[in-house]
């Protein structure tokens, strides 16, 4: 059903959003490496994360962690 898969999509789209607003959090605060931020923030599949921060954020997760470290 069309309307199941549309909800799917949603909740997929929605939690994709909190992983990576938390990874953004992460690569800023902790020292964490790149792949252990993906790790905890569910992604276990590290090069999806790679493409998913990508996505949502713009930069690579490696950018955006030393743009940020920086300012």
């Amino acid at each position: 059903d069309i309307k199941v898969l549309e909800k799917e999509i949603r909740n997929n789209t929605y939690l994709d959003n909190v992983r990576i607003e938390e990874a953004k959090k992460l690569l800023i605060e902790d020292k964490l490496k790149v792949y252990e931020v993906g790790e905890k923030v569910g992604y276990k599949n590290i090069d999806y994360f790679y493409y998913k921060f990508k996505k949502y954020v713009g930069v690579s997760a490696l950018n955006y962690k030393k743009t940020k470290q920086l300012q």
